[in-house]
């Protein structure tokens, strides 16, 4: 009986939890009228960037997978470096760069 009792609890806690977000969270349209002129062209501007950025990393994505080399020596040799001379992609971990 209490695990009934439990699993009862567990659904109505997940459904409330749902028709709260749905209700309360606006969509971005909605979001976007509240906005003030001058905001949303700000954000149309970005967004275009943000399409053409998108759209870059999709295009190398693809470039990989098409290759019959490993994804680290592809990304390794199509990144630009930063400015400290290490490749992009972030992390911080040395992954394996400190033998070459």
């Amino acid at each position: 009986m209490s695990f009934r009792r439990g699993l009862l609890s567990f659904a109505g806690i997940v459904g409330v939890g749902v028709v709260l977000r749905y209700t309360i969270v606006p969509d971005e349209e909605q979001l976007l009228a509240r906005l003030s002129p001058e905001l949303r062209a700000e954000h149309e501007r970005h967004k275009a960037q943000r399409r053409a950025n998108h759209d870059a990393v999709m295009a190398q994505m693809l470039e990989s997978a098409r290759s019959d080399r490993p994804i680290w020596d592809v990304a390794r040799r199509s990144a630009p470096a930063d400015s400290d001379g290490q490749h992009g992609g972030g992390g911080g971990s040395g992954s394996g760069d400190a033998a070459e």
